[in-house]
């Protein structure tokens, strides 16, 4: 995943389930202004479908990430 970041500041970015659990944190950090790339690597996680919300102190995006064994 990529964060584009055009300020500096708070930063996180979570993986949840499809059923709205928290699955892992990616990170959560400061951050100077710039780009940024993520992994997740789902490791013991079932196959199925995964949200990655990306946040800052004034937004927040989220991906669908559908993972297969």
């Amino acid at each position: 995943f990529t964060l584009n970041s055009k300020s500096t500041g708070h930063f996180s970015g979570v993986v949840y389930d499809s059923e709205g659990k928290e699955v892992e944190k990616l990170f959560r950090k400061y951050l100077p202004q710039g780009e940024y790339d993520f992994v997740w690597n789902p490791r013991n996680q079932p196959a199925g479908v995964y949200f990655v919300k990306l946040s800052d102190s004034f937004s927040s995006i989220t991906r669908k990430v559908t993972y297969l064994k």
